[in-house]
């Protein structure tokens, strides 16, 4: 994908087009492992690659692209160098960085400040491109050898806020933006002070003082990551005759701006503080990617008013000012997705174009005449300070000032109407919140009783668990003794029908028993009567008698022995029996 575009041809051949230039720093400590991602050819020319997807590739070309290798002095001459003769023409110029955070804005700027001197501005010199602007300047205007007066101011824009950082207080105060009634699309900032400088020395001592109050802190992608955009303004009067004699003052700017670097917040790891910064100059520069591209559109309506960075820079894109972008860019892969972002930004900015004008000489009469009002407007405010009675207004601050109270009147007034809505709301939100937190009580309440419930609900199941595994034990135990019984039950009744055999023969036995000792008797009374007959028919049969008689008496001890044993058995099935049956029933009892 190539980003080449040419210039467009403008309309009106007084516009001028930002002359856009790019430069690559070198690679940091801690992305030497990262392969570069950027290649520079022709010093114009300059092409991105992501080396995970070699496919997506991206050109674009540049008014001049200056390598990582590239020094101060070489970017001065190219950038700043021209612009010089231009301020001292009667131009306001306009240069300022851009670039993500610690990609080099500030080093390209300001450089070594801290150790530079005017005398070693070599090719070699750590000193930015503000320094060696203000040594060129005073060098050119010797060579003039003209009257002339140098004002530098420096101006911080912090969270939306802006500070002087050239003021003597120790905390800078806080600056207003008005509109500039003189110069249509212009907007000046009032209180902010204008140090009157002669030497190269003087100027350093100045901006060292000022640099030391800028808001600076630490992230993860830069140590030293400035947390504000700084403008740094050179106004230089000098002196000029005209041919028919008369004495007129031509005056030039040159704005040098510093923008504080587009980061991800997630990366650079700024959190609470850090992150609000983070956010409000992602903003910024955010509204100033907008206006860039509403002047490329042409569109009817530019947001200048969305931020104070656009609305100070709106004279630089535009307008009436010669503008140099310089787009500070990191080589690493690891920062591809920012260096695109700002490669996209800058290739845009060259579509901007701008109607550069020459400021008007002014007589020196005329400027005797500002100078005569001015101490006069201050004798009144000093009279008025003094008196005590009021504070003097001229007629343009007045209207300024009236014009302002109109509008914040209509606002207080828009202000007041939503505050009665916000208090008829809140109202009913109050009303809403009583009857809410009446019915959070109600809830409460049965949330407790529901508690309490389930803390009794608890314990009763804790209980019933522990009743629930007693009677397991119980069961487990009583199907233990049930398995017992029922073998006993077997082994009783097994034992039961072996004595009821033994019973039943015992019986037949006893039964056969009693038969023979019937069947004894009666031939024990047979006999008797035999022997009664036998008595009585014969005598000598008397001893043989008396033997059967003998052996009948011990025939009937045998007989009685064997009843008696007979007996004995008998008695002894019956007891036998009778346990069992004793046994079986109280087992059955124990089973019911």
């Amino acid at each position: 994908m190539s980003a080449k575009k040419g210039k467009p041809v403008p309309k009106n051949q007084r516009n001028q087009y930002l002359q856009v230039y790019v430069r690559c720093r070198p690679l940091s400590d801690s992305e030497n492992r990262h392969p570069p991602a950027v290649e520079i050819h022709h010093q114009r020319d300059i092409a991105v690659q992501d080396r995970t997807n070699p496919k997506i590739s991206k050109t674009y070309s540049f008014d001049r692209v200056f390598t990582p290798e590239a020094k101060q002095a070489e970017i001065f001459q190219a950038v700043v160098g021209p612009l010089i003769s231009d301020v001292l023409t009667g131009y306001n110029c306009t240069v300022f960085a851009y670039g993500q955070t610690g990609s080099g804005k500030t080093f390209t700027m300001e450089g070594d400040i801290g150790s530079c001197s005017p005398q070693v501005f070599g090719q070699d010199s750590m000193a930015g491109l503000i320094p060696r602007a203000m040594c060129a300047l005073f060098d050119e205007l010797r060579v003039l050898q003209s009257e002339y007066t140098v004002r530098i101011s420096l101006m911080e824009l912090y969270n939306e806020e802006l500070y002087d950082l050239l003021s003597p207080d120790e905390v800078p105060p806080k600056l207003r933006l008005f509109e500039d009634p003189t110069r249509k699309g212009s907007a000046f900032v009032q209180g902010l002070q204008e140090v009157m400088v002669h030497t190269q020395t003087q100027v350093l001592a100045e901006l060292r003082k000022g640099s030391a109050k800028r808001q600076v802190a630490a992230t993860l992608m830069n140590a030293q990551s400035s947390r504000s955009h700084t403008i740094f303004t050179v106004t230089v009067h000098y002196k000029e005759s005209s041919v028919d004699g008369e004495e007129l003052m031509r005056t030039g700017k040159l704005n040098l701006v510093d923008l504080a670097g587009s980061e991800n917040i997630g990366r650079s790891g700024s959190v609470d503080k850090r992150a609000r910064e983070a956010a409000s100059i992602n903003q910024s520069l955010l509204t100033l990617s907008r206006v860039t591209a509403c002047l490329v559109e042409h569109q009817p309506h530019v947001p200048y008013r969305e931020s104070k960075l656009t609305r100070l820079l709106q004279d630089s894109l535009g307008g009436r000012t010669k503008t140099s972008l310089i787009a500070n860019i990191s080589p690493a892969h690891c920062n591809l997705e920012e260096t695109l972002s700002t490669l996209d930004y800058a290739h845009r900015a060259k579509c901007v174009a701008n109607r550069p004008e020459v400021n008007q000489k002014v007589s020196q009469t005329v400027i005797m005449k500002e100078y005569t009002d001015l101490i006069e407007d201050l004798k009144k405010k000093l009279d008025l300070h003094r008196t005590g009675s009021g504070v003097y207004v001229n007629d343009e601050n007045y209207k300024q000032i009236m014009e302002g109270t109109k509008e914040r009147n209509q606002r207080i007034i828009e202000i007041s109407g939503k505050i009665r809505d916000v208090y008829s709301r809140k109202k009913s939100t109050e009303e809403i919140f009583e009857a809410l937190s009446s019915s959070i009580e109600k809830q409460r309440i049965n949330l407790e009783n529901v508690n309490h419930t389930i803390v009794k609900t608890s314990e009763e199941i804790s209980k019933t668990k522990d009743v629930l595994a007693r009677a397991k034990t119980e069961q487990s135990e009583a199907k233990s003794i049930l398995k017992t019984l029922s073998e006993k039950e077997n082994e009783l009744r097994t034992q039961a029908d072996h004595l009821a055999q033994v019973a039943e023969s015992a019986h037949e036995d006893s039964d056969k028993i009693h038969n023979r000792l019937d069947f004894s008797r009666v031939v024990l009374v047979e006999n008797t009567h035999v022997l009664n007959k036998v008595k009585d028919t014969s005598k000598f049969k008397i001893e043989a008698a008396m033997k059967i008689v003998s052996s009948l008496s011990t025939w009937s001890q045998v007989l009685s022995k064997l009843l008696s044993v007979m007996g004995e058995l008998v008695g002894q099935s019956a007891r036998l029996t009778g346990s069992l049956i004793v046994s079986c029933s109280y087992n059955f009892a124990f089973l019911l």
